[in-house]
């Protein structure tokens, strides 16, 4: 499992941050809230953007790469 924020799953899907929030408080797509803190576990939201299994891991390595050349 790997938890995103809303702009880090923005970014990738080439969404407005608000757009993603939006969908959160209107129960349209899950996510983790902790307080203001929203997290989207990638194996459950990509697919229901129509990826595949194979895309999803390829978005999870694509992630995992830009955290850590952030780092």
């Amino acid at each position: 499992m790997i938890l995103v924020s809303v702009e880090e799953l923005a970014a990738f899907l080439a969404l407005k941050p608000d757009t993603l929030r939006r969908w959160v408080y209107a129960r349209t797509y899950p996510a983790l809230k902790a307080g203001k803190t929203i997290r989207f576990d990638l194996d459950t939201v990509l697919p229901m953007f129509g990826m595949t299994e194979s895309q999803v891991e390829a978005a999870k390595t694509t992630i995992r790469s830009q955290r850590e050349n952030a780092a």
